[in-house]
């Protein structure tokens, strides 16, 4: 069962549009926790709230899962995925990110927790108008050493 949930649960996150957010009803537990960068929200309420506001705040969304693995045990699973759409609140500008999402299953398949792993500062901090050339700055310094 945790494995199908999980496939069900990762072809649907590949073909995430604003109407079919409703969906993840079907394959998320009540009490989902669900964790990014910037978020760490309790409740499937809370996530469905969290992902229609992101795709308010992001348009032209893609979402391209491009590895599939599921831990010998069965009741984690990990996706490898690439990102990118265009933030409103920047005027339109083109964004992306790579990451990784660590799914954990219940008995019955269902989802209780997605945590997303992504670089928030290369992927998003360092496009901000003022804060992102200090970032850039840095990151070079680092790298020169």
């Amino acid at each position: 069962m945790r494995i199908a949930g999980f496939e069900a649960y990762a072809n649907l996150l590949a073909s995430l549009r604003p109407e079919t957010l409703p969906e993840m009803r079907r394959v998320t537990a009540e009490n989902v926790r669900f964790k990014d960068p910037f978020h760490d929200v309790q409740g499937r309420g809370a996530m469905l709230a969290l992902l229609e506001r992101t795709f308010q705040d992001v348009g032209d969304v893609t979402f391209t899962i491009t590895h599939r693995c599921m831990a010998e045990q069965g009741d984690v699973g990990f996706l490898r995925w690439h990102m990118s759409g265009r933030l409103r609140k920047l005027g339109g500008r083109a964004w992306s990110a790579d990451g990784m999402t660590e799914v954990h299953l219940d008995t019955q398949g269902m989802v209780t927790a997605h945590i997303d792993y992504w670089d928030a500062a290369s992927g998003l901090y360092e496009m901000l108008p003022v804060i992102g050339p200090v970032l850039r700055f840095i990151r070079r310094r680092i790298a020169a050493f």
